[in-house]
């Protein structure tokens, strides 16, 4: 399961407003902002709280939609003021979702159309974008438009959520330096496209911003675990475009560059994911899966009982390790995030870890720790044998 951190470039909007009422986008540009005068950012302050989760708008930008069905996704909303040339955080939505249609009509139903409508048409650059648009049958004036555009904001942005205790808005935009982290002065600024970014460092940005027991920062330290798989600690910072191949980024190794190193994910974790999951919830075994959470590879249940897997690819001269590392993991997703809800923990190998690998798995069992280890029965099959004392 691959994490990702964002950085995405929404509207600037200064104080006193602070993404509560819009002050009209001047720039120039194909973009939705540039063509309107307005991006549906400027009401994030106060995002839309339906069931206790926050909705929220960034710009369209199909690949975030790839990015969270591969794994939790965290995006960290940031932007630039022109004329200070300054880049600053202003809010951050972690384990972010996108909208279905049902969301979305619900979100419909609770959208503050007039009260957006009213503040949008005052503004003297919304209508003079408005009224440089060509009009047609549709449309009878710039007002219509506008109450079109709004009342079918889907179609222009994307609409994300997350739980309302993950998502968080600063009161003061957090100036922050880029020099920092990038060879850059300046983080991505384009609206239409966004860049990775290390959870350390968000951390690094916003920690004193952040009430001690805030659960964005708890969060964001669980994703911290996957970033030192990948030796963050030798890295900067993880920079892109954004420009993932849509449906083909899941199938194809892809590299992410950070600073001058290349961090390859490879597929062979995803496949390894696709064919446990087949395997134990065919027929003979009844296994059901489970929604996901932080930075869990998978969990599935039977018969009432909750079973946390981590997955590791390896070879036969280093799967002890990989077994270890896996232990390692699920030990503490079941303290720390699972809380000791989940009554088997479960590590699934590409190979036999051997015989000190079952020896471990026993003695975790005798200490209390109900852990269990499977392995493909041949390398890529779909099959799988397994030491696994908890589920028997």
């Amino acid at each position: 399961m691959d994490a990702s951190v964002i950085l995405k470039p929404i509207l600037w909007s200064p104080h006193p407003f602070n993404y509560l009422r819009p002050q009209g986008y001047k720039g120039v540009g194909k973009s939705f902002p540039a063509t309107r005068g307005w991006g549906g950012e400027e009401w994030n302050a106060a995002p839309i709280l339906i069931d206790s989760r926050a909705y929220f708008f960034v710009q369209e930008y199909g690949p975030i939609e790839a990015l969270i069905d591969k794994g939790p996704t965290a995006v960290v909303m940031i932007a630039y003021d022109s004329k200070t040339k300054a880049q600053y955080v202003v809010g951050i939505a972690c384990d972010v979702k996108v909208t279905s249609e049902g969301e979305r009509r619900k979100l419909q139903r609770n959208y503050p159309l007039s009260k957006r409508y009213n503040e949008l048409k005052k503004l003297p650059i919304v209508r003079s974008k408005y009224e440089g648009i060509p009009g047609g049958r549709k449309f009878g004036s710039w007002r219509e438009r506008l109450f079109h555009d709004l009342k079918n904001g889907q179609e222009y942005h994307l609409a994300l959520y997350s739980d309302a205790a993950l998502y968080h808005w600063f009161k003061t935009p957090i100036r922050i330096n880029a020099r920092g982290y990038t060879k850059k002065n300046h983080f991505m600024r384009y609206f239409s496209k966004f860049q990775f970014i290390l959870a350390s460092h968000v951390i690094d940005m916003v920690d004193d911003f952040l009430p001690v027991k805030s659960p964005v920062l708890r969060w964001l330290r669980g994703i911290v675990e996957i970033e030192q798989k990948f030796k963050s600690n030798k890295l900067s910072s993880l920079s892109g475009s954004g420009k993932l191949g849509g449906g083909k980024a899941a199938q194809k190794a892809y590299s992410r560059y950070i600073e001058c190193h290349e961090v390859v994910i490879s597929p062979k974790h995803d496949k390894l994911d696709q064919d446990f999951s087949g395997y134990i919830t065919a027929e003979e075994f009844g296994f059901v899966r489970a929604p996901l959470y932080s930075t869990i590879d998978a969990r599935f249940t039977r018969g009432g009982r909750l079973s946390l897997v981590e997955y590791k690819t390896c070879e036969l001269k280093n799967a002890y390790f990989a077994l270890r590392a896996a232990v390692g993991q699920l030990i503490d997703y079941w303290i720390r995030l699972d809380e000791g809800r989940a009554q088997n923990l479960i590590a699934v190998l590409d190979c036999y870890p051997g015989s000190d690998g079952t020896m471990l798995i026993d003695g975790l069992n005798r200490k209390g720790i109900p852990i269990s280890v499977f392995w493909r029965s041949k390398p890529k099959s779909g099959k799988f044998d397994s030491y696994a004392p908890v589920l028997k």
